[in-house]
C-alpha cells in the first residue's frame, strides 16, 4: 500500500471527482478517469487494477425503473402463487415417495429473477420474430412448471405427476425436449451443460446472421445458473469465447444464494465477486444486484465508506448467518463491529421486539423487481455500433481468410467499406477463421506492409 505523500493534494482530486459527478454525471466522469488512466499507461506509470467493482448494486436507485404501486402488488401476488406451487410440487411429490426428491431452494430463491423475465423480457415467437431461446436452471423446473399451472398450461392431474413419467403424463426433473417437445425449448440439468451450450447457440445465432441465412437480430439466449453450478468446468470452460466472438445476444443470469448442491458456497470468500472478476476478467459486462431497496437510504449516507468496508470484508459465511437471525443479531454482529456504523443507523428500530425482527430481516433478504428491471434493461439493450464504424479515423486493415466458413468474405468488404481509413481487404488463400495461427507468414507479412506504408 503506498504512502499518500500529500493528503492535501489528493483531497483535491477527490473533491474535482465529486465535481464533476454531481454537475457533468457518470458518463463525463467516467470518460475523464479513462483518459487519465489511459494517458498514465502511455507514460509508463503503473495503473491500479482491479477484477471487481464495490459490493453494491452495479446501476444507482436513481438509475432503477420504477414500477407504479398496482404493477408491484400485481407481479407480487402472481410470483406468490407461483412460489407456493412450486413448494407444493416437491412436498405433494414426496408424500408419494420419498425416493423422488425435488428442488426447493432453488426456485425460492431465484423466482424473481424469472418472473421479471417471463413478465417483461422474453420475448415469445412473433411475426419476423424467431423468439428468445432459455436455458432454465434444471433445479429450477418446479417453479416453471408453477408458472404454466397459474397460467393454465398445466393441470392438477399432472403437476401430481412430478417426477412421475413412466405410465405417460408426467412431468420431467428437469428441462427435457426429448421427453416434453412441446413444452421444453433446451435440455439442461445443474451440472454446466445449460451455460456451454447456450454460449454456442448464441454464437449459431450469430452465424446465421452472418451468412444471411436468418434474421436473428432481436432475438436473445438467456442462460439462468446458479452460483453453485459454476463450479463445474462447463459452465466457465467457453466464456471467453462469448466475448471473443461479440456475443451480445448472450445474457448469463447467476442466482448467487450462496448453496451448492451438496451444502453452502466456500464460506471465506465472495462468490458475487469472485464470479464478477472471472467474467469481467473474459471480456464480459457483468452488472450486480446485490442489495434491496432497504438499503438505499444508508448507503446514501455511508458518506466516509464505512457501510462499503464493512459489506466489502463480509464473507459469504457471514452473510448466510445474518440471513438466518434476527434484527437484534444483525445489528450486533453486523454494524456493532463499528461505533459510528451503529450511529448511522441509530433512526432505524432494528429488531428488539418480534415484529420489528421480522421487519429487518424481510429487507436484508429483499430482491425487488424494480432493482432487476434495469439490470435486464441495461443487457438486452446494448448499442450496436456498427452503424458507427465511419466514427473510426485510424488507419485500418481488414484480413480474411478465403476458406472463412464462419464469416463471409463479404461481410469482410462490408466492414472495410464502412471503415473510412480501411487501406483494403487482404485475402490469404486457403485460410479459415483464425488465418493468424494457421497462415503466419501471409498474415505477418500484410501487417509489416501495412505498418511500412504509414
Amino acid at each position: 500500500m503506498l504512502e499518500d505523500l500529500d493528503p492535501a493534494e489528493t483531497r483535491e482530486w477527490v473533491d474535482a471527482l465529486d465535481s464533476v459527478m454531481a454537475f457533468e454525471g457518470a458518463d463525463r466522469t467516467f470518460f475523464l478517469l479513462d483518459e487519465v488512466i489511459a494517458e498514465a499507461r502511455r507514460k509508463g506509470a503503473p495503473v491500479p487494477f482491479s477484477a471487481t467493482t464495490p459490493y453494491v448494486n452495479t446501476i444507482p436507485p436513481d438509475k432503477e425503473d420504477r414500477l407504479d404501486a398496482r404493477e408491484l402488488a400485481l407481479d407480487h401476488r402472481i410470483r406468490s402463487l407461483i412460489r407456493w406451487n412450486a413448494l407444493a410440487i416437491v412436498l405433494r411429490a414426496n408424500k408419494e415417495s420419498s425416493e423422488l426428491g425435488g428442488h426447493i431452494a432453488s426456485f425460492q430463491s431465484a423466482a424473481t429473477l424469472y418472473d421479471v423475465g417471463f413478465q417483461h423480457f422474453f420475448h415469445a415467437p412473433a411475426g419476423q420474430h424467431g423468439g428468445d431461446l432459455l436455458f432454465i436452471q434444471g433445479h429450477s423446473s418446479p417453479g416453471i412448471y408453477a408458472r404454466s399451472f397459474v397460467e393454465g398450461r398445466l393441470t392438477e392431474d399432472q403437476l401430481k405427476k412430478f417426477r412421475m413419467e413412466v405410465d405417460g403424463g408426467g412431468l420431467a426433473s428437469y428441462p427435457h425436449p426429448w421427453l416434453m417437445p412441446e413444452y421444453w425449448q433446451m435440455p439442461t440439468v445443474s451440472m454446466g451443460l445449460g451455460p456451454i451450450m447456450a454460449i454456442y447457440q448464441a454464437r449459431f445465432l450469430k452465424y446465421l446472421a452472418s451468412r444471411g441465412l436468418a434474421d436473428t437480430s432481436k432475438r436473445k439466449v438467456w442462460a439462468f445458473l446458479g452460483d453453485g453450478e459454476t463450479d463445474e468446468p462447463e459452465s466457465l470452460g467457453a466464456i471467453s469465447m462469448a466475448s471473443r466472438e461479440k456475443l451480445d445476444n448472450l445474457i448469463f443470469v447467476i442466482n448467487c444464494n450462496l448453496q451448492r448442491l451438496d451444502g453452502p458456497v466456500r464460506g471465506n470468500g465472495k462468490i458475487i465477486q469472485e464470479l464478477e472478476g472471472v467474467f469481467r476478467g473474459a471480456g464480459w459486462n457483468v452488472i450486480k444486484a446485490v442489495w434491496g431497496s432497504g438499503w438505499d437510504p444508508l448507503i446514501a449516507r455511508d458518506f466516509t465508506g464505512l457501510l462499503l468496508k464493512r459489506m466489502e470484508e463480509c464473507v459469504d459465511g457471514e452473510y448466510q448467518d445474518f440471513k438466518s437471525k434476527d434484527g437484534a443479531y444483525v445489528r450486533e454482529k453486523f454494524f456493532g463491529k463499528y461505533p459510528e456504523l451503529l450511529e448511522m443507523v441509530a433512526a432505524i428500530i432494528i429488531g428488539n421486539r418480534r415484529p420489528e425482527s421480522a421487519a429487518w430481516v424481510a429487507k436484508w433478504k429483499a430482491r425487488e423487481p424494480q432493482s432487476l428491471t434495469p439490470v435486464y434493461r441495461t443487457l438486452m439493450d446494448r448499442d450496436d455500433v456498427t452503424g458507427r464504424l465511419g466514427e473510426i479515423r485510424a488507419p485500418a486493415l481488414v484480413i480474411h481468410g478465403t476458406e472463412d466458413v464462419a464469416i463471409d468474405l463479404s461481410r469482410a468488404e462490408q466492414l472495410c467499406a464502412k471503415l473510412s481509413g480501411c487501406r483494403g481487404v487482404v485475402r490469404v488463400d486457403g485460410a479459415g477463421h483464425a488465418s493468424n495461427l494457421t497462415h503466419p507468414e501471409p498474415v505477418n507479412r500484410a501487417i509489416e506492409d501495412f505498418l511500412a506504408s504509414l
